[in-house]
């Protein structure tokens, strides 16, 4: 019951979880309780005395648990919470991130979680993807939505999504759609089944004057 929780055999990401206590308290508890049974029989406690301890205890097991459940009432809350007692912790910053930027109207305060998760950890090509994707859904900060997922294929050149992505940013960028067709590309040289790739690929050669033979091919692989 121990092994996923004591580093032997690593389980996700995450160093700890609460899951990781469920089972293995199984037998802690039964070991109290038989303990405890055996030295009220040894010390001969009376029965009304374990009753209002056992009592008491289930109480304060009780109102320890519904206080816990609280921090699990949504994503929000409990990255909320993950964030107040831990230090440094940049996944959590980037999971909270991801929550905010699905909920209406918040997505500058998902744009503020990524970058506290970059500030502490700038190596990591998933949040520089995520705040690209938020930033470039932010009216007038699509050249910085362009900046972030060029840092992401930076750190991973092999990111098909982010080379999907950065295509489509710089299609919407006066000038610059032949970068994002090598982009749309890139994607499919990684992912040849990427249909949006194929798909954002052929509407970017459609409007490319003599580009009609490039968009055949595509056309066929599609």
């Amino acid at each position: 019951m121990l092994v996923p929780a004591i580093g032997l055999v690593q389980v996700g990401a995450q160093a700890m979880a609460d899951r990781y206590t469920y089972l293995p308290s199984v037998g802690l508890f039964l070991l109290f309780v038989w303990g405890a049974a055996d030295l009220a029989a040894h010390w001969r406690i009376r029965p009304a005395v374990l009753g209002a301890t056992a009592a008491a205890l289930l109480l304060a097991f009780a109102g320890l648990a519904s206080r816990q459940i609280r921090y699990w009432a949504d994503s929000e809350t409990l990255f909320r919470h993950a964030l107040a007692v831990t230090e440094k912790n940049w996944p959590v910053h980037t999971d909270l991130g991801n929550a905010l930027s699905k909920l209406p109207g918040r997505l500058t305060e998902a744009i503020a979680e990524y970058e506290a998760a970059l500030r502490i950890n700038p190596d990591d090509a998933g949040t520089h993807f995520n705040l690209g994707n938020a930033l470039s859904h932010t009216p007038g900060r699509l050249p910085e939505a362009v900046a972030e997922y060029e840092a992401a294929l930076r750190i991973r050149p092999g990111y098909a999504d982010a080379h999907n992505s950065l295509g489509i940013a710089l299609a919407q960028t006066p000038g610059r759609l032949p970068e994002a067709v090598s982009e749309y590309e890139a994607a499919l040289r990684i992912r040849p089944d990427y249909a949006e790739a194929h798909n954002n690929l052929g509407n970017a050669l459609a409007t490319i004057p003599g580009a009609r033979g490039r968009l055949c091919r595509n056309l066929r692989r599609r």
